[in-house]
């Protein structure tokens, strides 16, 4: 089965109440206009950032809205930990997926030995693409323009993003 990224809007109070008990977050469901979700979330990061496993501080706002700025531990979930995106970064997290030319991004997959990454990158969430002879680039493609959606009302709406993946 693959793994799933799911991304909640929150706002502080919301974030606040999480942070004094991380417990909780399996308990946060957000209206759906304020979710987003993913099962290509390494392959995302490694197209986006050149690393499927990203560090914000040297990969920026792309990796730091993939991956988020602030891990918080909690056992509720199954991988241990939620990450934050926090309001002041969700304007830039926003400008930089706007500033992404997909036309570009599209040809650079398109190029790509994906079979060659699923193994030598980690980016195991392609296999189950790569079996149903999936467009990888329009796919990706699509996830990316659903999370400058996202991430744009995230900002307008001056909320935080609380993401995790099971």
């Amino acid at each position: 089965m693959a793994m799933t990224t799911y991304f909640q809007m929150v706002s502080k109070a919301e974030l606040d109440a999480l942070l004094a008990d991380p417990t909780t977050i399996n308990e946060l469901d957000q209206p759906e206009e304020q979710c987003a979700m993913t099962q290509l979330q390494q392959s995302l990061c490694f197209f986006l950032c050149g690393d499927a496993y990203p560090n914000p501080t040297e990969h920026g706002p792309l990796a730091g809205g993939l991956t988020g700025y602030q891990n918080v531990e909690t056992n509720t979930l199954e991988n241990g930990s939620f990450d934050v995106v926090p309001k002041n970064k969700c304007e830039e997290v926003a400008d930089a997926l706007q500033a992404v030319d997909l036309d570009k991004f599209k040809r650079r997959i398109a190029k790509a030995d994906v079979e060659g990454l699923v193994e030598e990158e980690e980016l195991y969430d392609l296999e189950a693409c790569i079996a149903d002879g999936d467009d990888l680039g329009e796919l990706l493609s699509d996830q990316i323009s659903n999370l400058r959606a996202f991430y744009a009302d995230a900002a307008e709406q001056s909320l935080a993003v609380v993401l995790y993946t099971t």
